[in-house]
């Protein structure tokens, strides 16, 4: 008002809008520093401190602005200018506040860089993601209450795209958002640690900063891709992490779990399972029925579920044991044959599909890569208990794969089978009197083609001969005995019938 600054009635509101002025000015010059990240516009705090030169504040934005925008040698500079200004106008020194910004500069200290600002960093994809509305729901609760959640599962199971779902949900319950770091194709343990700082930072960071030291305190969901090849790695720098940044929660996708101590482990499931016998429009809603016709229509617009393809249709989901990677690659064949031809195709032949696509993982172009990636990260013994296990038709107990699969170490057996379980290779069911272990019917079919076809005969003979002496030798029993041995029989009644249709 400066056609009224004349009128003594109003001096002093007048002077009172001016100091608000002020301070409103310095606020934005504040904020506008904080919000430009490693790029402020130092020519817009020149003008402040111009129009301020006696504020002290101005300066505290000056300098560290010539800071992020990579100029030390003017940050030193303007710190004597604003010496000298106060010297002469003032008689006053530097307060402590810009000494101490004074000597972050030339030390290169952290405190100057610029603070963190909430994002939800996380990937998008080319398809859609369905089915698994209660797993999502599920997962979206209990991340914020989690410290560390794993998703474990086998390759192809759609890990990375339920994490990535359920932290876009979860991201309002983190007020400094979430960040995604992918390890897919990190190979050196030893940058685990940058990738994860490289993902929380905003900008450019000091080599010497740990990631830890860049999250603090921040309240953020860290989300960890493809753990399972740098398990060590990725699993000393996560319990770094919980140790040090108190309100950061971590979920993590592995083939294997992590191995730290309060690590909530979450198998992924695969997609829910029709049941043939289901009218048409019951199949069609089930989860892993309606991702095969959605990844069919990608290559034949024109392609439909309905009554004279239902039941194949979801034979072969169900032959697939509902695996979105298996599902998605098989359907990706409706561009050239029948659903009755890919049923064929796949239960009768050792065809695995594959699919070469830019953007598509090269562990995920065919169930063989992805059983290929699980297998190379585990022991020989492993790989070869695996592959032997093929010859069963379903699951067995640990006797019958120690006398068919030439192991007769238990223990050594054991350990494998826990390896194998806890990559996802196999399926364990602890319900009964005697854990029971066995392979999805794709990955059985994967798992029979790596043995040798020299070897295939003679074990076919030993699962022959093993399940033929164990049907005959109940006979004659009596009493608990032979109650004992039709149990064992019911359970593995599968493989006897094998074993005798060879007879």
């Amino acid at each position: 008002m400066p056609d009224l600054a004349h009128l003594d009635s109003l001096r002093g509101e007048i002077i009172e809008l001016d100091r608000l002025h002020h301070e409103a000015l310095i606020g934005l010059g504040v904020a506008r520093l904080e919000m430009s990240g490693w790029s402020p516009d130092v020519s817009e705090i020149e003008r402040l401190v111009d129009r301020y030169p006696l504020d002290e504040r101005s300066w505290r934005l000056l300098i560290p602005g010539h800071y992020r925008s990579g100029r030390q040698a003017e940050s030193l500079v303007a710190f004597q200018r604003a010496s000298e200004i106060l010297s002469t106008e003032l008689g006053l020194e530097p307060g402590p506040e810009l000494r101490r910004i004074e000597e972050h500069v030339l030390t290169h200290d952290s405190a100057l860089e610029p603070p963190l600002l909430s994002v939800v960093d996380l990937p998008s994809f080319t398809t859609p993601f369905r089915g698994r509305t209660e797993t999502v729901r599920q997962l979206e609760e209990a991340v914020p209450g989690q410290r560390l959640i794993t998703l474990v599962g086998m390759g192809g199971v759609g890990k990375t795209r339920l994490a990535v779902e359920a932290g876009n949900l979860a991201a309002d319950r983190f007020v400094d958002g979430v960040c995604f770091v992918s390890l897919e194709s990190l190979e050196d343990p030893s940058l685990v640690p940058l990738a994860v700082r490289d993902a929380v930072s905003n900008g450019p960071r000091p080599s010497t900063r740990s990631p830890a030291e860049v999250i603090g305190n921040r309240n953020m969901l860290l989300v960890i891709d493809n753990c399972e090849h740098l398990i060590d790695a990725v699993g000393d720098t996560v319990v770094d992490l919980l140790r040090s940044c108190s309100a950061l929660s971590i979920l993590a996708t592995s083939r294997t779990p992590l191995g730290v101590n309060g690590e909530m482990t979450w198998t992924v499931p695969p997609l829910e399972l029709p049941d043939r016998r289901s009218p048409p429009p019951d199949i069609a809603q089930t989860e892993s029925v309606a991702f095969f016709v959605e990844a069919a229509q990608r290559v034949r617009r024109d392609f439909a579920l309905d009554s004279g393809n239902a039941a194949v249709i979801a034979d072969i989901c169900r032959h697939l044991a509902g695996l979105p990677l298996a599902i998605e690659l098989t359907a990706a064949l409706s561009d050239v044959l029948t659903p009755h031809d890919i049923h064929e195709l796949t239960t009768d032949s050792e065809h695995t599909p594959t699919r070469d696509e830019r953007g598509r993982p090269s562990r995920h172009r065919s169930l063989d890569d992805t059983v290929e990636w699980s297998l190379r990260l585990l022991h020989a013994s492993d790989r070869h208990v695996f592959e032997r296990m093929a010859v069963f038709a379903g699951s067995v107990d640990q006797e019958a794969i120690a006398a068919v699969c030439h192991d007769k170490d238990r223990g050594c057996l054991v350990d494998s089978l826990q390896r194998l379980s806890n990559s996802s290779l196999i399926t364990v069911d602890v319900s009964g009197k005697r854990a029971a272990y066995g392979q999805l019917p794709p990955i059985r079919q994967v798992a029979g083609q790596r043995v040798p076809v020299s070897e295939r005969a003679e074990l076919q003979s030993t699962h022959t001969g093993y399940f033929i002496d164990l049907a005959t030798s109940g006979l004659g029993r009596g009493g608990a005995g032979q109650l004992a041995w039709f149990e064992r029989i019911d359970a593995v009644i599968d493989e006897v019938r094998i074993a005798l249709d060879r007879v």
